[in-house]
């Protein structure tokens, strides 16, 4: 259907509908598993929505690049165009969308300043009670993140989507509530959550079972961290992030299991991937994983570490911060003999 349309579109000259059908037919291709032919066919219709003005499409084009791209940061990119673009032209109905896109991607990408305050904007400028909750939603992750007490909210969002008659509404508390319990170090409890969420959410799956993978790691739980690195291998569809979360997940089975050079090959080619992309959190945990799992008096362990201290300083990130640093505590003088030294250039956290 849509090359039939597209090929009597361009016979007459009708530059909206090809940019329009073009946008259409990347996304259904990425939702059967052709991503790269999809996002070709996406980028085809946003250049032209570009070239000939036609903002509300091309604004659409980023809004589906987005949502279908192979990586947050891509993601990220993605959604602030399109939110620049929404905001000058007055497309003020597409605005939340866009700002809830760009402030879960921020996370991974580490902009977390720029996704709290688009989502602090959208929240108290809101017009109704959903589109106020919706930017809460995510603020909480942020602000528990940084170690700030969201418990009541959290009740209160919770309740909130749980009064709607609606799977995907009550699947979201599970993500929810794997963030908060993931903070208070309550790992075993964030590994079921995260499972649970991802087996209801095919599009934030991977980074579920990803989250879920390294709460079980973090936790010293085997089977559990197993279990969500089959989900994650279960997935429909394949990215280089993707292959990435993999092989951190199995560097920390190797590393539980005592396969020291085999958990620092794989979490080297991860954490390598994660700087390539632009994804400073994932790294971050990555190294918080790798200090949890495998000690800090490893020197390749320790790099890991302090790049993984100096993320969770600048984004303010207290709880992982105060974590990480009550591991190298602890796993001062262990391994080779050394005392484990304070990593120079970044001060220790208060409470």
């Amino acid at each position: 259907m849509a090359d039939r349309t597209l090929e009597v579109a361009e016979r007459l000259d009708l530059i909206a509908i090809v940019s329009d059908v073009l946008i259409t037919r990347g996304a259904s291709l990425c939702s059967i598993g052709r991503p790269y032919e999809g996002r070709g066919a996406l980028r085809a219709g946003m250049e032209l929505a570009d070239e000939r003005g036609l903002v509300p499409i091309a604004v659409r084009a980023r809004l589906n690049l987005g949502v279908l791209a192979p990586d947050p940061k891509a993601s990220y990119d993605a959604a602030e165009e399109a939110l620049t673009l929404a905001q000058r032209y007055g497309l003020s109905g597409i605005v939340p969308v866009l700002v809830g896109n760009l402030s879960s991607a921020a996370l991974d990408v580490g902009e977390w300043q720029r996704g709290i305050e688009a989502l602090t904007s959208a929240r108290d400028d809101s017009p109704d009670e959903l589109s106020a909750n919706y930017a809460a939603w995510t603020l909480n992750t942020y602000l528990a993140y940084q170690g700030n007490d969201v418990s009541a909210e959290v009740q209160r969002l919770t309740a909130w989507a749980e009064s709607f008659d609606d799977t995907g509404a009550r699947g979201a508390v599970h993500g929810l509530r794997a963030e908060v319990a993931f903070v208070a170090g309550q790992f075993q409890a964030a590994c079921d959550e995260w499972l649970m969420h991802a087996a209801g959410d095919s599009l934030n799956a991977p980074t579920s079972c990803l989250g879920a993978g390294l709460a079980a790691l973090l936790a010293g739980d085997q089977d559990r961290a197993q279990t969500a690195v089959g989900e994650l291998s279960r997935l429909p569809g394949h990215s280089r992030m993707r292959d990435a979360d993999r092989r951190l997940v199995e560097a920390g089975l190797a590393a539980l299991d005592g396969r020291r050079s085999e958990a620092l090959r794989e979490a080297r080619f991860a954490l390598d991937e994660y700087d390539v992309i632009g994804l400073p959190w994932r790294k971050a945990l990555g190294g918080l994983m790798l200090t949890s799992t495998l000690g800090a008096a490893d020197p390749e362990v320790r790099d890991f570490t302090e790049a993984a201290r100096e993320t969770f300083v600048r984004l303010k990130a207290r709880p992982f911060l105060e974590r990480l640093d009550t591991l190298l505590a602890s796993s001062a003088g262990v391994g080779d003999g050394s005392e484990s030294a304070p990593i120079a250039g970044v001060s220790a956290a208060r409470s």
